[in-house]
């Protein structure tokens, strides 16, 4: 999804992800990959007829792992804000060994950090409109986060 929507909303590439690979040749070292969005694009690649209305992406603390990454992916367009509260942390790709007895051990071998380095994994991503649902918005059938994103596009547009 973020290949897509990144080349409509973006006027050129930004660094949205960095990820870590271990080096199987040195034990306990790593690969480093930065990432950009459009994650395809060229360096000289530019839209100037680009989406540049706000758009707001939702997101809570079930937001986990590919909606995580489309997320870093989407969020670096210059008119995107994400509103709600921090993501689960669960993002990067998921290893399968099979045990004996049947039984499955599951791990991350992926390291996902932002463009600064910063931790994603465990903390989850950052809003940067922090909006929290509340028991009196619950018991009137209101929903804070819509609500929080209709004012920001209005008050932005």
């Amino acid at each position: 999804m973020h290949h897509a929507l990144s080349r409509l909303i973006m006027e050129h590439p930004s660094p949205a992800a960095i990820l870590s690979f271990p080096n199987p040749a040195i034990p306990g070292s790593f690969y480093y990959l930065r990432m950009t969005s459009p994650i395809d694009a060229d360096a000289d690649w530019t839209n100037p007829d680009f989406y540049g209305n706000p758009i707001v992406l939702l997101m809570n603390e079930r937001t986990m792992s590919m909606p995580e990454f489309n997320i870093m992916f989407l969020r670096v367009a210059p008119n995107v804000v994400v509103v709600g509260t921090n993501s689960i942390g669960a993002d990067g790709d998921v290893v399968e060994v099979p045990l004996p007895g049947g039984d499955i051990l599951w791990y991350t071998n992926l390291g996902v950090f932002t463009p600064e380095y910063g931790q994603t994994q465990r903390t989850g991503l950052y809003p940067d409109i922090r909006v929290e649902r509340t028991i009196q918005g619950i018991t009137e059938g209101r929903d804070e986060l819509i609500e929080a994103a209709i004012a920001h596009i209005l008050d932005n547009s």
